[in-house]
């Protein structure tokens, strides 16, 4: 069956029922469901979300740079090759999350109502200080971040080292995989956040930015937790 493809990225047609199934996005989906409650319970509104949103591109990144590391186990020369690639893609995609987190700290001012409390002003760049002001913005983004990265390392464990995955992908392959997804999930976010700052930020629109977010974790995990295909050895044929 073709695969539909978005921005690049090939998506597979994923049955919902059938891949819940699976515990990696059964446990994905709860996880991409906590802001539900934090909507719910706590009041946030949508920028918090596009916030923990942007934060989710950086804790990627950190595990991305482990799959690269990882990966690299095994390969011979060609792992050496982690060595060079590790600081390129630390800088090129801390530099892609830097412009991403500037245009989301603008559209966090832009979303906040008259006489409210406006975020501090952010260098341009610096994301360990967007991290902070975001935290300071709204405490209760540590703790769902937190939540994020402690599922994510669980996964990381259990997929890429404990089932060796590691042995059927290489660095080069690790480090162009987080783009694709991210550019295209945030573009539907930024669009979502501009229609509800346009309908004045009404409860159902908030939730369904977190509906829509969570049905693309469940179709990225769908394809992640598939064991990567091996590629079968090539035998000679006789002339």
């Amino acid at each position: 069956m073709a695969e539909p493809s978005a921005g690049g990225l090939k998506l597979p047609q994923v049955d919902l029922l059938r891949a819940l199934q699976n515990p990696t996005v059964s446990g994905t989906l709860i996880v991409d469901l906590i802001p539900l409650y934090m909507v719910l319970a706590h009041g946030w509104q949508a920028a918090p979300l596009v916030l923990l949103y942007w934060i989710e591109n950086l804790v990627i990144g950190v595990f991305t740079l482990a799959r690269m590391i990882g990966s690299g186990f095994g390969k011979g020369p060609f792992g050496f090759a982690v060595l060079l690639m590790g600081p390129f893609f630390t800088f090129h995609y801390g530099m892609f999350c830097a412009v991403h987190g500037t245009f989301v700290w603008l559209l966090v001012g832009m979303s906040l109502e008259a006489g409210a409390v406006a975020p501090p002003p952010t260098a341009a760049l610096d994301v360990i200080g967007m991290v902070e002001q975001a935290f300071e913005f709204e405490p209760g983004l540590q703790s769902v971040v937190l939540i994020g990265i402690v599922w994510r390392a669980v996964v990381f464990v259990w997929h890429f080292i404990l089932r060796g995955d590691w042995r059927n992908t290489d660095p080069m392959q690790e480090m162009s995989a987080p783009y694709g997804r991210i550019v295209v999930l945030h573009i539907g976010i930024f669009a979502g956040f501009f229609a509800l700052l346009a309908l004045g930020q009404p409860l159902w629109g908030v939730l369904g930015l977190i509906v829509a977010r969570s049905l693309w974790g469940i179709v990225v995990s769908a394809r992640e937790a598939e064991p990567p295909k091996r590629i079968p050895a090539q035998v000679p044929t006789r002339q």
